[in-house]
């Protein structure tokens, strides 16, 4: 009788979790949000780049010049000036449908589908991680309402969720032996953006070459399939001019400085180091990120070594690429940390189930915290309460790059160990 009755307990604590969770994701998501979506502010900036790109593409114009967007912008009438496009042609045929409505209606529609596609990916997380044991559902809906990276993207009319959601559905159909269908979604999810692409290698490591395949035959297609809105001169500019601009900092003529804070990279830590006076990075600096980058991979393959996998270290494995991902480039930004999510869900059910020894739970408690802390407050801390304390407020400045390795060496200290799964 007594272990009936705490098993009750233990499912209506777990419901009492799943429900505050969701509440409070919910919260964050439809609050009024802390900027407005005025021409003098920032909500809805990220968005209306891709909004604009895809006017400038219907009327036949690049959608990768800035003046062309600020032009447009301007006519328009809702923002002065707009970030530079950055983004692979084929993503337009997403937001295409933007083209004949204004953009504050036409953010509105984006964040909702945002939202949903946020919700589909954890979905499927929760799917496909239950053969871990210990409280998955759980611990995805905590990272989930606690991931501030997450609601900072919706405000911004970012699309990492839809990307999130493609990339983690590809990996699960993959998994379940659907290394075709797998691949397409991450192909798809690629020519969103480039960062999953990292997964196509990953599979190609494991020997899944059928699913990388899928992924470039994917990316061609859709390439293939934007002809129709833009021409093949225009869809080269952004292979041959755009993306090479990103591995020095230059972003098509992005102003915001690497430095920034709120910039998560492993290359800031670097431009800090060794400045060039510009917001570019300096030989000095580009030749040290290049080596973490390397030194990240080579790590990254050691802790894939072709051991026998099950569920945990597989769930490690995928967390530890989702990580790679947003430590390389030189900027990543509060919106890339909805990647961290799978690496909180690993790490918090492992520490659950008993894969993940007490001893590491400090390291888990600091990564979990400090990835939900909002960065504005995070800020106003480091720059304000802590400015006569500058070690101290560098520390707090840079906390969430901390928490990405911390959360990066116990993943990798997961897919190295036997489990119970």
């Amino acid at each position: 009788m007594l272990p009936r009755v705490m098993q009750i307990r233990e499912r209506r604590l777990a419901l009492l979790i799943a429900l505050t969770a969701i509440a409070w994701h919910l919260c964050g998501v439809f609050a009024p949000p802390r900027i407005s979506g005025s021409v003098k502010n920032t909500e809805a900036r990220d968005f209306a780049s891709y909004h604009y790109a895809a006017i400038a593409t219907k009327r036949g114009q690049s959608p990768y010049a800035k003046t062309t967007l600020d032009r447009i912008a301007k006519r328009e009438g809702y923002r002065s000036s707009v970030h530079p496009y950055l983004y692979p042609p084929p993503f337009l045929l997403g937001v295409y449908w933007s083209v004949p409505i204004q953009l504050p209606a036409a953010f509105t529609i984006h964040k909702l589908m945002q939202t949903l596609a946020c919700w589909i990916g954890v979905w499927g997380l929760i799917r496909w991680w239950r053969p871990m044991g210990g409280p998955v559902r759980e611990t995805a809906l905590i990272a989930l309402a606690g991931s501030y990276g997450m609601i900072y993207g919706l405000q911004m009319g970012q699309a990492n969720a839809s990307v999130f959601a493609l990339t983690m559905l590809g990996l699960w159909a993959t998994e379940r032996k659907r290394q075709t269908l797998g691949g397409a979604l991450v192909g798809i999810a690629c020519m969103w953006k480039m960062a999953p692409a990292l997964f196509v290698l990953w599979w190609a490591w494991k020997g899944k070459w059928r699913a990388a395949l899928s992924s470039v035959l994917a990316a061609i297609l859709l390439s293939v399939m934007t002809l129709p809105i833009m021409d093949l001169q225009t869809q080269w500019s952004f292979y041959r001019d755009v993306l090479p601009s990103m591995a020095s900092g230059e972003y098509n003529g992005l102003t915001i400085r690497i430095d920034m804070f709120g910039n998560h990279s492993l290359s800031n830590l670097w431009h800090q180091l060794f400045p060039s006076g510009e917001n570019v990075l300096s030989g000095l600096a580009r030749t040290a990120a290049s080596a973490s980058a390397v030194t990240l991979l080579a790590l990254l393959g050691m802790s894939m070594k072709r051991t026998q996998q099950n569920a945990t270290r597989t769930a490690a494995q995928v967390s530890l690429v989702c990580l790679t991902m947003i430590l390389l480039p030189v900027y990543t930004y509060e919106h890339h940390l909805i990647w961290a999510i799978p690496a909180t869900v690993v790490t918090l059910t492992a520490l659950a189930n008993g894969t993940l020894s007490v001893r590491w739970a400090p390291c888990v408690a600091f990564a979990f915290v400090a990835l939900c802390f909002p960065l504005p407050h995070l800020k106003e801390l480091s720059t304000q309460a802590l400015a006569g304390l500058p070690g101290l407020a560098w520390l707090v400045q840079e906390s969430k790059t901390m928490a990405l390795l911390l959360l990066w060496a116990c993943c990798a200290y997961i897919s190295r160990r036997p489990s119970h799964s």
